[in-house]
């Protein structure tokens, strides 16, 4: 699940903050449930994000990325994962975001510095 909060006029931050972190803290013992990891990312304050899920007990931990900016045109990734994989470079996961004509991709690989050297080509 994909968990967005979004602002909302009228509605005072602190409660909005409070109705995000309440969810989330349900999530996560569903999740534990299951043995489920439970990701939460926050682009505005990474360090605020690390905090309340230290808060909730959460075992914290960061990967290496690479970040990949280009057209969002059908395509475009394609060629982004078939270099990694000419390289003989297995993809660990990837996910992206589309703004305004462009897309910013985020791929973790199982040799970073051999990716990176094949997407300079």
């Amino acid at each position: 699940r994909i968990f967005t909060g979004y602002e909302r006029p009228g509605v005072p931050y602190d409660r909005q903050y409070g109705a995000v972190v309440e969810g989330l803290k349900l999530a996560g013992k569903e999740a534990a449930k299951y043995g489920v990891t439970l990701v939460v990312q926050n682009h505005h304050d990474i360090a605020k994000a690390k905090k309340i899920l230290a808060a909730l007990g959460a075992d914290i931990a960061a990967d290496e990325v690479i970040t990949v900016e280009m057209p969002n045109k059908l395509g475009e990734l394609q060629k982004v994962a078939k270099k990694i994989s000419d390289a003989g470079v297995d993809i660990t996961y990837i996910y992206g975001s589309p703004v305004k004509g462009k897309m910013t991709v985020v791929v973790k690989t199982a040799d970073d510095r051999k990716a990176l050297k094949a997407l300079a080509k």
